[in-house]
């Protein structure tokens, strides 16, 4: 719900264009949250993921019993192939307005995640 209070404020204007950060209430929600926390942003369909230890300053935010939730814009530039929003775009030459993540596919036919 605050990824669409977010869009309906006009905060962002699609899910991409989003950063969650999460700051859960107890030690296993935490647990969970650390293991997938690579796969949180595809989950949501968001630009980047963060646990926090304390709340952040954000555009919306939401609250149950489990996590407090965040949204704030993502920082960064918009990658021009998959939409989503880095710090890091522009960063390789050959390709100056894709993130890294994208460019990696482009010269390799594949994306590595441990990079």
């Amino acid at each position: 719900l605050a990824l669409e209070d977010a869009r309906r404020n006009g905060f962002i204007r699609d899910r991409l264009e989003a950063k969650v950060f999460l700051s859960p209430k107890d030690k296993e929600t935490e647990r969970v949250l650390k293991e997938y926390l690579r796969e949180l942003t595809e989950i949501f369909i968001v630009s980047e993921v963060e646990i926090a230890e304390n709340r952040k300053r954000v555009d919306i935010e939401e609250e149950n019993d489990l996590v407090w939730v965040g949204v704030v814009h993502a920082s960064g530039e918009k990658c021009a192939r998959c939409w989503m929003w880095s710090e890091n775009v522009g960063k390789d030459q050959d390709y100056p307005d894709i993130c890294p993540k994208c460019a990696q596919v482009i010269k390799e036919g594949y994306y590595d995640p441990s990079i």
